[in-house]
């Protein structure tokens, strides 16, 4: 596809012409989308067909002599709707879109409005100066078709109207269109290639127009997986057109490919997002649970509401704070459209999830529930939005109109803080509209204090939680990046009558997986870390700089004992934080792997008159001297290291 732009001045404004030009084994045929003066154009355009010899060809009308003397409307989007319903009797799907519209040779500004009757959806154009409904078209042609209602767990497939185009015999929507990727590289790891080569779109209309196709699970070959898939995610597009007068760019549907995961992303390399959809090792489809369609369109969704949201890095270590609130707000947007707190539940029915992918019912706080993981900690927002739409009080429509005012207020620096006060904040304009009551407001307010976002600062008191899981990332790097750090730190006091803490490490997976694990110890202060990026990938990074320990762990199950004796400073009422990295001892470059591990911590009370037990840890003697440490071990299951600025953040 190749895309050329020209100008042409006329009547005092810009037309923009965006040509899209078609290949065939005749020659070419370039039918440009055209713009004026920033506005779309919703008339025909000029065609030009190309053989591939002999002159050029100009088909159709050309463009209007003339275009509007002016580009603001005299009558709102309100009162030209009114004059929508008034002639149709339904109100329309959206709020209005200001177009220019033809009529004769010249342009005028108009509304165009979407409206669903007479058995599909059809648009319609009021004139935004005089109020006069300039034209009606069909704009989408409702076929049937089978899909589940929600997911393969509420029975067998249901027969319902599927939302495509001009009677198109493919599943083209006026949103979203469905294809399945029939060749593909993958690699499944994190940052893996994942590149669909090439696609076609099997799910094809009887002779009718419908689109019946029976599921089969666990086949790559599945046009079912395209209606389903194409039939949850145009209804969504929809629904949040005509709820909030917002459409994402047109976007691709893949399916058929074998990946345990879905995902928002370009995945045929064409510099356009797509909706993709894997089968998993064990035969189950994701384009199958419309939880999954809604969420994965959700990203879609904050991205034009907020930009991207990510990971970044600050004095803590890695923040994955607004990716985490990415996967937050997406499934926000599935559990609106089934209301309830389970995530995917169809998909439990692999051996990989228990009773949905996620489950969004039980409260989270912030830091307690944060695991330095987008989708783990997400789940702190998550389940703030399911106790908002479980609220008779608040419900879905309040906690919809809620989220998607907040989240247009984010941006890629946003934190737990600021995203939980601007979902007060919205609800106070709202209650300052008149829009919802006091007692409402309140409860809304009381559900956001009670999740502890409110001055959430990442660092987890293991004093108060009896038992932290988080995942680390190793990207198989050396030298300044061979320490990835977690997006969470931790603290500890210690306890009066206590000369110790006894800090437990369990289930690391990083000794099967080539990757250490790096402890750095501050008495009274978070561990500092200086940011920085990648250097030849751009990645956000962060380095520790001031600390007062550091000790290296090598097996899945570690109990440090931590005093004055190795960590300087450390007595009895002195809190205790620490912050924990991924050490690569083996991968190569980008041999990209995620580990879990689990924290938890106490204070003891140590006889120091007691001989040690060698065999429950290493007993170390240090010896420190500035800017270095030197370390004699006595067994093989830490190192202590006294220093402070090891690492120096490259320049």
């Amino acid at each position: 596809m190749l895309t050329f732009l020209c100008f042409i001045s006329l009547a005092n404004a810009q037309w923009h012409t965006e040509a899209r030009e078609i290949q065939w084994a005749g020659g070419r045929v370039s039918r440009p989308r055209v713009r004026y003066g920033g506005l779309p154009y919703d008339g025909a355009s000029p065609l030009v067909v190309q053989g591939n010899t002999g002159p050029a060809r100009t088909l159709g009308n050309p463009l209007p002599a003339r275009g509007p003397t002016s580009l603001t409307p005299a009558l709102s989007s309100e009162d030209a709707s009114w004059v929508v319903a008034q002639g149709w009797k339904v109100n329309p799907t959206n709020r209005g879109t200001l177009v220019v519209f033809p009529d004769g040779g010249e342009a005028r500004l108009a509304w165009r409005f979407s409206i669903q009757a007479l058995g599909g959806q059809w648009a319609v154009w009021v004139d935004a100066n005089t109020g006069a409904t300039l034209s009606a078209a069909a704009d989408s042609w409702t076929v049937d078709g089978w899909v589940y209602a929600s997911n393969p767990l509420d029975g067998d497939v249901l027969s319902t109207h599927i939302p495509v185009v001009d009677e198109a015999m493919r599943l083209d929507g006026r949103n979203v269109w469905a294809s399945q990727c029939i060749d593909w590289t993958i690699d499944p790891r994190p940052f893996g290639v994942r590149v669909c080569n090439e696609w076609t779109q099997s799910a094809k209309a009887d002779p009718q127009g419908d689109f019946f196709a029976l599921p089969a699970e666990g086949e790559l070959d599945d046009p079912f997986a395209e209606v389903n898939a194409f039939y949850h995610a145009e209804r969504f597009a929809q629904w949040f057109a005509a709820r909030f007068g917002m459409r994402t760019a047109d976007m691709q549907i893949f399916t058929g490919f074998p990946l345990t995961n879905a995902f928002y992303g370009d995945f045929d390399e064409d510099g356009a997002r797509d909706l993709s959809f894997g089968v998993t090792d064990d035969g189950y489809n994701f384009a199958y649970d419309s939880d999954v369609v809604i969420h994965e369109f959700g990203h879609a969704i904050v991205r034009e509401l907020a930009g991207g949201l990510s990971m970044r890095a600050d004095h803590l270590g890695l923040d994955w704070t607004p990716g985490a609130l990415n996967e937050g707000v997406a499934d926000t947007f599935a559990m609106l459209m089934s209301p309830d707190g389970l995530l995917a539940e169809s998909m439990a029915r692999s051996d990989r999830w228990d009773v949905a992918i996620r489950d969004l019912e039980p409260d989270r706080v912030c830091p307690d529930d944060l695991a330095s993981q987008v989708h783990k900690s997400g789940l702190v927002w998550g389940s703030l939005a399911w106790n908002l739409i479980d609220d008779p009080r608040i419900g879905p429509d309040i906690t919809g109109e809620l989220m998607v005012s907040a989240v247009s207020t984010w941006d890629a620096q946003i934190d737990w803080t600021t995203a939980a006060q601007s979902l007060m904040d919205s609800s106070t304009q709202l209650l300052a509209d008149g829009w919802l009551n006091e007692e409402t407001h309140d409860a809304v307010v009381a559900h956001v204090e009670a999740t502890g976002t409110l001055g959430c600062e990442r660092i987890v008191d293991l004093e108060r939680v009896e038992r932290s899981e988080l995942t680390l990332l190793n990207l198989g790097l050396y030298k300044d990046y061979e320490r990835i750090p977690a997006g969470i730190q931790f603290k500890h006091r210690l306890s009066g009558g206590k000369n110790q803490i006894e800090v437990r490490v369990s289930d690391f997976t990083g000794p099967a997986k080539g990757t250490g694990l790096a402890l750095y110890a501050r008495v009274d202060a978070p561990v500092e870390h200086a940011t920085t990026r990648m250097e030849g990938l751009g990645l956000a990074h962060a380095i520790p700089t001031t600390f007062d320990a550091v000790f290296e762990l090598d097996e899945e199950n570690t109990v440090l004992t931590l005093s004055g004796d190795n960590v300087p400073g450390l007595r009895p009422g002195r809190v205790l934080h620490w912050s924990v990295a991924s050490i690569n001892r083996t991968r190569l470059p980008m041999d990209a792997v995620y580990l879990s591990l689990a924290m938890e911590a106490d204070s003891v009370l140590a006889d120091n008159d007691a001989e040690p037990d060698k065999s429950a840890g290493c007993q170390a003697t240090t010896m420190p001297h500035w800017g270095t440490g030197l370390v004699v071990c006595l067994s093989f299951c830490f190192t202590v290291i006294l220093r402070r600025r090891k690492y120096r953040p490259v320049s």
